[in-house]
C-alpha cells in the first residue's frame, strides 16, 4: 500500500471519525488501528491464497490439495531437488508447466524481469524450471 494511498485512508477515517469524537488525537488512534486491522487481514488473504494456513504441514509445504502438483517419487537427480533454498518449500500449480512455474517464483523473488540479465539469477531459473518439470506430476 502506497504512502499516499495510506495517508487519503487515514485522512478520511479522521474524518469521519473527528465528526463523532472530541479529541482528535484519539481520532487518529482509532484511525491507524483500522488501518493496521485492514493490512493485516489483506495479509493474510495473500497468504491464504498460495494455499497456506496457520496449520501448514511440518515439512512447511502447502496442504495438499487440488490446486498443487503432487511431489514424484524417485531420487534427487531424477527430480532435479537442487534448487536455490529459498524456492525450497514451493510448488507448482495443477496445469503449471516448469517454465511458467520458475518464471513465477522469479519474479516473486526479484520482481517482475529483473532477473533475466544476470547469469546467477538465469542458473536459478533453470534449476527451479527443471525441477518443477521433472520432481511434480
Amino acid at each position: 500500500m502506497g504512502a499516499n494511498l495510506a495517508d487519503n485512508v487515514i485522512d478520511c477515517i479522521i474524518c469521519t471519525l473527528c465528526s463523532n469524537e472530541d479529541n482528535p488525537n484519539h481520532a487518529k488512534e482509532k484511525a491507524l488501528a483500522i488501518l493496521d486491522e485492514a493490512i493485516d487481514k489483506e495479509k493474510e488473504k495473500d497468504y491464504n491464497s498460495y494455499g497456506y494456513s496457520n496449520g501448514s504441514s511440518a515439512s512447511g509445504m502447502p496442504p495438499d490439495d487440488d490446486k498443487y502438483k503432487k511431489p514424484t517419487s524417485g531420487t534427487g537427480k531424477e527430480k532435479a531437488t537442487d534448487i536455490p533454498s529459498w524456492a525450497k518449500g514451493e510448488r507448482p500449480y495443477a496445469g503449471e508447466n516448469g517454465k511458467n512455474y520458475a518464471t513465477r517464483l522469479m519474479n516473486k523473488r526479484y520482481g517482475k524481469g529483473n532477473w533475466e540479465n544476470n547469469a546467477n539469477r538465469m542458473r536459478e531459473f533453470r534449476q527451479i524450471q527443471k525441477n518443477g518439470d521433472r520432481g511434480y506430476k
